[in-house]
């Protein structure tokens, strides 16, 4: 595969130099604007006898996190949760709510409705109520959110804001609550903000958030939350997880708050977001949630500088919502250092994105939270996005873009005009690779794009071979059952891919049609992975005249990834449509990515 190099710029905010860009100022009022941090671990670090450090000596992480700006905390609740050893249930959270009032610092309480972690992978009841469903299952989630809550106010500690489930975007406590059956899903979210509502202080106002992850994802969030609306849940903040890695670029963030604050007229909230400060591992396990493909995706090397950066950025964009419906912030579990895993007796995977160093001592990333609405001026450029590389036949010289993306502060993204340095023959006379820089109009950091110089004809000839620019090139026949996949995470390569799920049986066909071939026999690959389970699903090349071989594809699991190749297809008018198709029951879900034509010569 030769599409996926793409060069990281080593331009950062100091070394980038502000251009002209109007936009509009920041509306969120200073007093309102949440800058938050999920310290849900921080009972089970201290009981490790973990410390933290600041200026030089070990203090409370409370009072550290308050003095750099932080005025917000998040914390998780699980109904029993024995795999954690008890840490983040009902009394663990009535210990340290107070201690979060009396800091002087606002709560979020996340109830998870689960004995463990609840995402849009795994939404598990508690297995108390594991045989509940229908009114019993609905009176549960009432009763337990108003325990819990009835219990906060009895100790002085009634939260600021409740979100009512973690990351919901496939619904809460399933089967029972699934996404594909929303009026049982409505429900039981309707009684949990009942419990708020019914608990809060009088003279209170405690917010209601629905929370899901793919704060990129527009199309997602429409769907949810218009049927959100037509059940008349009754809530007040949108909740999105933004992490640069996984969840598409600042600018897709951007246009979804911007959008959803619109149409909806919410306020809205990244509820989740983080970036590593470095790429050491802090204990023995085998590796971390973020790692070097992460920061490529993300396009900001792994650093202290990079951490503090990104998160002013996610900041300032939440701060510029349109008509000042951005309300704020959490940064995910800054403080969960080695020493407490996942559950109990495992690592963690989370410390190398913490804003303490390993030893505890704070990071200048933690600074990020000074910021306040309007504190970086006008959209100012903080890097140039990174450019995916080209493949030429050795002897040909590339043709390389006119013009290069260029992230600013507040989340936009902007298409620019950049000039190469000359490409010479000697350059592309061998095999091998290169890079070129390039002069970035208004900005003072260079682009730069990576040269592949192949020995024969094996470029690829598929056009946007991995849904990097979204459908272009590609036509969905059938069920409108695809979509492009931006969470980075669930692709083969790159920053997407395309996925397919559908809620009822389906049937659907992707197709490219590439001409000016020459005549001869050529080889299709393709990488694909899924839950499994479809009828059919193949791979597959058809000629003009009808002729059509294809491979089937046996997908078994989630980023599973396995490459299906179609080989011995004969070209005979220069012609040929590629694809990939599905027959699947519902719910069947999987993704495809990675799609190379090439001579049969070619490997």
């Amino acid at each position: 595969m030769y599409r996926r190099h793409a060069v990281m710029s080593a331009a950062l905010a100091l070394g980038l130099a502000a251009c002209s860009a109007a936009t509009p100022q920041p509306t969120t009022p200073e007093s309102e604007f949440i800058k938050g941090v999920d310290i849900s671990t921080l009972q089970a670090l201290e009981d490790k006898g973990i410390r933290f450090y600041d200026q030089g000596r070990a203090q409370d992480l409370l009072s550290i996190v308050k003095a750099h700006g932080v005025n917000y905390v998040r914390l998780r609740v699980w109904n029993t949760p024995t795999e954690s050893g008890g840490y983040n249930d009902k009394a663990k959270l009535l210990a340290l709510a107070p201690r979060i009032k009396a800091a002087g610092l606002n709560l979020l309480v996340d109830f998870h409705y689960s004995d463990f972690w609840a995402d849009p992978g795994k939404q598990v009841k508690p297995a108390a109520w594991a045989n509940l469903s229908g009114p019993a299952l609905q009176q549960a989630v009432y009763d337990y959110t108003a325990d819990v809550l009835g219990s906060l106010k009895a100790v002085n500690a009634y939260p600021d804001m409740v979100q009512i489930g973690n990351e919901i975007n496939s619904g809460v406590l399933l089967p029972d609550g699934a996404l594909n059956r929303f009026d049982t899903l409505a429900g039981l979210l309707k009684k949990g903000v009942q419990a708020v509502r019914d608990t809060t202080p009088t003279r209170q106002k405690t917010k209601v958030m629905l929370h899901l992850a793919d704060g990129g994802d527009n199309d997602e969030f429409v769907s949810f939350f218009d049927q959100v609306t037509t059940q008349g849940i009754d809530y007040d903040v949108i909740g999105l997880s933004y992490y640069p890695y996984w969840h598409g670029t600042f600018q897709q963030l951007k246009t979804n708050m911007n959008d959803l604050a619109t149409r909806y007229g919410k306020q809205i909230v990244v509820a989740e977001t983080a970036y590593p400060h470095t790429l050491e591992n802090g204990d023995a396990s085998p590796g971390n949630i973020a790692e070097l493909k992460e920061t490529q995706i993300a396009g900001f090397p792994a650093s202290v500088e990079s951490q503090k950066l990104v998160t002013q950025t996610v900041l300032n964009t939440v701060a510029t919502v349109d008509g000042g419906r951005g309300l704020g912030v959490f940064y995910w579990e800054p403080a969960w250092l080695p020493g407490v895993g996942w559950r109990t007796g495992e690592f963690n995977g989370w410390e190398n994105q913490a804003m303490f160093d390993y030893g505890g001592k704070a990071l200048d990333s933690l600074n990020a939270f000074r910021f306040t609405p309007g504190s970086l001026g006008a959209a100012a450029p903080i890097r140039v996005s990174p450019v995916e590389g080209v493949s030429v036949v050795r002897g040909t010289l590339p043709t390389l873009p006119t013009r290069v993306n260029v992230l600013y502060n507040e989340g936009s993204i902007k298409p620019t005009t950049v000039r190469w340095a000359a490409v010479t023959p000697e350059q592309v006379a061998a095999p091998g690779t290169f890079v070129v820089e390039g002069v970035v109009t208004g900005v003072a950091g260079k682009a730069s794009i990576e040269i592949t110089v192949t020995d024969n004809v094996a470029v690829n000839l598929v056009q946007n071979p991995g849904f990097e620019n979204d459908l272009q090139h590609w036509t969905v026949t059938g069920t409108q059952a695809t979509k492009v996949e931006t969470n980075a995470g669930n692709a083969h390569s790159g920053s997407k891919a395309l996925n397919y799920w559908f809620g009822e049986p389906y049937a659907y066909r992707v197709t490219q049609t590439i001409t000016g071939l020459s005549n001869g026999t050529y080889t299709l690959r393709g990488w694909a992975s899924g839950s499994g389970g479809e009828t059919k699903a193949a791979l597959f090349a058809e000629t003009t005249g009808g002729t059509r071989v294809s491979a089937a594809v046996g997908n078994t699991g989630w980023n599973v990834w396995k490459q299906y190749a179609v080989e011995n297809i004969q070209v005979t008018d220069g012609q040929l449509t590629i694809g990939y198709e599905v027959e699947a029951p519902k719910e069947i879900w999987g993704y495809l990515d990675d799609l190379e034509l090439v001579p049969s010569e070619s490997k």
